[in-house]
């Protein structure tokens, strides 16, 4: 979430990777002024070897010579007491890409990162795009104009299908194999102009684990060498729950793990919350207890909400239904939205030709109680669970209105 006001820090000459956000080691000492939202890479380069050397203050000559006197001589970064920067990772899927680009355009301010779900992992290894996919050029160049990362999300779904874990380990099992599977998503990266990729592998098996976890430490590799970001889709893992072929603490790797904190209760599932907050919390507060880096963190958060219908007693598959909707679905039943108090989620039934209507959904109140949930925490940031469906007012919410 880009912020534009200056805070004065004691500053630190870092080398680093320009593909990560992630501080690895310190030299010599100097103050400097950044802008809140300005890259560390920025913020180094106003730093140089030359620039420190040409700082003939007392103070530089104290730090530099490690002087016990040195109001520096500490790795510490001092820093006014703030709400924690919290990075906004955005969502384009291919099925809804006109409208999903549209809101991201409207609301860019708000954005870091976003992710463009446009290509399908094959059968044969190969990578493709999804039938209904626009690889929008435009889109890559705007999102650059504004300071947004683009990342290419690279899925196991087949259209209309259910998520393979088939397709992942026929890349995956083999030396030979994951290399060739790397040199083709670094093409893909290079070609399209991309800042990175986003594996979205899911549902894998845990006879897998190995395998993925070699997968994602090679591909870091060789992005981080070419400067690139890489981001891995995590499944919400509890303890004594299902790991779905993910050594969470083993892919740390990957500059970002965008956990799924959503879908708690799913179109198959009995109503209720798509993620209650004692949920979220337990499976980040979890992620954290095992070891996984909080910065490292991005906790997803859906901007959707679920229909389900009762027939017979019994539940039947929900649909997906998006806010727009959600509100007008309650008007024209003249029914009233409760907010449930422990779920933090709102929540409504209605009648309609006979059928009885259970419907849990997202909206600024509740988005806005995962938000300082995040903040909290101590996450590195929010992702959303997509563009396009949402309560227009979270937006208002980040730009703090």
């Amino acid at each position: 979430m880009k912020n534009n006001f200056y805070v004065n820090i004691v500053m630190v000459v870092f080398f680093l990777s320009a593909a990560s956000v992630f501080v690895s080691s310190v030299a010599i000492y100097q103050t400097i002024s950044i802008m809140r939202g300005e890259s560390l890479e920025h913020t180094s380069s106003q730093s140089t070897p030359e620039s420190l050397r040409a700082n003939d203050s007392s103070e530089y000559l104290a730090a530099s010579a490690g002087s016990e006197a040195s109001p520096y001589a500490s790795e510490e970064m001092i820093v006014p007491e703030q709400d924690p920067q919290l990075l906004v990772f955005g969502s384009i899927p291919y099925w809804d890409q006109r409208r999903a680009i549209s809101v991201f355009k409207e609301n860019v301010d708000v954005f870091d990162i976003i992710s463009v779900f446009w290509y399908l992992l094959e059968e044969d290894g190969a990578i493709s795009t999804y039938q209904y996919a626009n690889e929008d050029g435009s889109l890559i160049d705007f999102a650059h104009e504004h300071g947004v990362k683009v990342l290419a999300l690279i899925a196991n779904l087949p259209e209309d299908d259910v998520w393979d874990w088939e397709r992942v380990d026929n890349v995956i099992r083999s030396d030979e194999r994951r290399k060739q599977h790397i040199a083709d998503i670094l093409a893909l990266v290079e070609e399209r102009g991309f800042d990175g990729v986003k594996i979205d592998y899911e549902f894998l098996r845990n006879s897998q684990t190995e395998d993925f976890t070699a997968f994602i430490e090679e591909l870091a590799s060789e992005l981080h060498d070419r400067d690139k970001l890489l981001a891995v889709a995590i499944h919400a893992q509890l303890p004594g729950g299902p790991s779905r072929g993910q050594d969470i603490p083993r892919l740390q790797s990957a500059d970002i793990l965008s956990f799924m904190t959503y879908d708690e209760h799913w179109d198959t599932s009995e109503p209720g919350p798509p993620a209650s907050l004692p949920w979220v919390r337990r499976v980040v507060e979890y992620a954290i207890s095992i070891g996984v880096d909080r910065q490292k963190i991005f906790m997803g958060i859906p901007l959707y909400g679920y229909d389900w219908p009762q027939e017979g007693g019994d539940w039947g598959k929900a649909r997906g239904i998006e806010y727009d909707e959600i509100t007008r679905l309650a008007n024209k039943h003249d029914v009233e939205i409760t907010y449930h108090p422990e779920a933090t989620s709102p929540y409504f039934s209605y009648f309609e030709n006979g059928i009885a209507h259970e419907v849990w959904f997202e909206n600024s109140f509740s988005f806005d109680d995962k938000l300082r949930l995040a903040k909290e925490l101590g996450v590195g940031g929010i992702l959303f669970w997509r563009q396009g469906r949402e309560d227009g007012r979270v937006y208002d919410i980040l730009l703090g209105e």
